[in-house]
């Protein structure tokens, strides 16, 4: 995994930022992530000091990958588990280009997500085309982005390709 500190990538409360990244998966990829203990996960908005992201992208069942939003009420403490959003097939060998703007918040209702997969803004399972969610952990203060492949263990060699990653405060900053 690489990862950059929170003033580089990330986001603190109230702030709103737009992120373009770009992840393939080997066409050697294997299968049966998602399946307890498989998981898999990609790129992730990781809290400052401590605990699971409470939003990422992770290989999910069905050869598909999805943004997880994982609820956290307090850092550790979840609330109900961790939920697929948006889901895509894995399409092994193919790049998705990913553009995102998010607004952070410690509020359920107060953070945003807006989705783009391939230049086509995207519905999540919620049918909306704006997810509403705490973005971070409620007693945090920050995230920062990590990308890679963090799973569990596995006896297969899992090759994610990524490339592009940027951020900014403006669509138009994103180049």
């Amino acid at each position: 995994e690489v990862e950059a500190e929170s003033a580089q990538t990330g986001g603190t409360e109230g702030q709103t930022l737009w992120y373009s990244l770009s992840t393939k998966f080997d066409p050697t990829f294997s299968s049966g992530y998602n399946v307890w203990p498989q998981w898999g996960i990609t790129n992730q908005w990781h809290p400052n000091g401590c605990c699971s992201p409470q939003v990422s992208f992770a290989v999910t069942s069905g050869d598909t990958w999805s943004l997880v939003i994982n609820p956290q009420s307090a850092p550790g403490v979840y609330d109900g588990g961790a939920r697929s959003v948006w889901t895509v097939p894995m399409d092994r060998g193919t790049w998705h280009d990913i553009k995102m703007q998010v607004h952070y918040s410690t509020s359920a209702t107060g953070g945003w997500i807006q989705l783009w997969h391939n230049g086509v803004r995207q519905t999540f399972t919620d049918g909306s085309d704006t997810y509403y969610c705490a973005t971070i952990i409620p007693t945090t203060t920050s995230v920062y982005y990590k990308e890679g492949l963090y799973r569990a263990a596995k006896s297969s060699t899992d090759i994610v390709y990524h490339a592009g990653f940027r951020v900014a405060t403006t669509e138009a900053g994103l180049g």
